[in-house]
């Protein structure tokens, strides 16, 4: 079993759509993420962009509700896959 490095984050925002048992959009992680979003990132790798620093948040949550935006096109393909 691999060991995965543990790397020093601050506080971060899940900005992807919410998924049953997994996260809740626009939840607040310190420290490590859940297992179960760990998982799902490793499944849907875009999800991992959505993921950002709280002082990227507004920014972030902007960009969503823009079409054509990299971070609604990535929301949109996530929903699609769930």
């Amino acid at each position: 079993m691999s060991r995965k490095r543990k790397k020093k984050t601050g506080p971060r925002v899940y900005c992807g759509p919410s998924i049953r048992n997994v996260a809740r959009q626009y939840t607040v992680y310190t420290g490590a993420l859940p297992e179960a979003l760990e998982s799902f990132v490793e499944e849907h790798p875009a999800a991992k962009a959505l993921i950002v620093p709280t002082s990227r948040f507004a920014e972030v949550r902007k960009r969503l509700g823009t079409a054509g935006t990299a971070e609604a096109l990535l929301y949109q393909k996530i929903k699609s896959e769930l």
